[in-house]
């Protein structure tokens, strides 16, 4: 299955009710604003062991949508390897959940969170500029459970980005579970901080981690992302405060 060039705001498979499964290769690689597969309401859709999901093309387009009661299940690959693509969309009340793979490069996001509620027991991959985990909306909205393997990223990726009015919260049960393993050049959490004589500039966005959440950095990697104006010795510490609260 794939689009073709003129294809706009369009999907391949769409499920509004009832179960859908794709057991071969689909791609979106063409047109713009483009959907590979949509739930929506009671309908469930999954990609199965061995099945293929890519977004090598095109503009602004994504590979999977979820809203209002829909569920898509991931046992499959998905690779969003196009600039400004996306792999995966939790919008409100959606639920998705990965047991395989999901791969992001470039700009964009493998996983975004838009008041619906992701898990995963598989792998997240993130490098060149992309994110792993991104939301622009508050957590009373957002549920994040990791296990397996979570996230990784290197290679200027990013595992976790709130955007300016974004909060990230990751459920009590990730304890124990490493969420995020951060290899050479990547960044574990990103939020658009800005710091001036140690206070904060702006508007930044939050995490709640009161898992507590586990998170593996290695030679190269970075947790924290924080830009300073004019560096004074409170930053760091004003900045885990008015960011992650008393949930670190």
């Amino acid at each position: 299955l794939l689009f073709g060039s003129q294809a706009k705001n369009s999907s391949l498979v769409r499920a509004d009710g009832g179960e859908i499964t794709v057991t071969g290769a689909m791609e979106v690689g063409k047109g713009s604003d483009n959907v590979g597969i949509i739930s929506y309401l009671s309908g469930k859709t999954i990609l199965a062991n061995g099945a293929t999901l890519g977004i090598i093309g095109g503009t602004n387009n994504s590979g999977v949508y979820v809203q209002n009661g829909g569920t898509f299940t991931n046992n499959g690959t998905i690779k969003a390897l196009a600039a400004t693509s996306n792999g995966v969309i939790a919008a409100t009340k959606g639920v998705i959940i990965n047991t395989g793979t999901i791969e992001k490069e470039k700009s964009g996001v493998a996983v975004v969170l838009a008041g619906g509620v992701f898990s995963s027991t598989g792998t997240i991959t993130t490098g060149k500029g992309s994110a792993g985990l991104y939301t622009n909306i508050n957590a009373s909205a957002n549920e994040v459970l990791l296990s397996g393997v979570g996230v990784i990223a290197e290679n200027g990726g990013i595992a976790f980005y709130t955007g300016t009015s974004g909060e990230m919260k990751f459920k009590a049960n990730n304890a124990g579970n490493t969420v995020a393993t951060i290899k050479n050049g990547g960044l574990a959490f990103y939020n658009v901080y800005v710091s001036n004589n140690g206070s904060a500039v702006g508007t930044y966005g939050k995490y709640d981690v009161s898992g507590p959440t586990n998170i593996k950095i290695e030679n190269g990697g970075s947790a924290f992302g924080i830009k300073s104006s004019n560096p004074v010795s409170s930053d760091f510490t004003n900045y885990l405060t008015n960011v992650f609260g008393s949930s670190i």
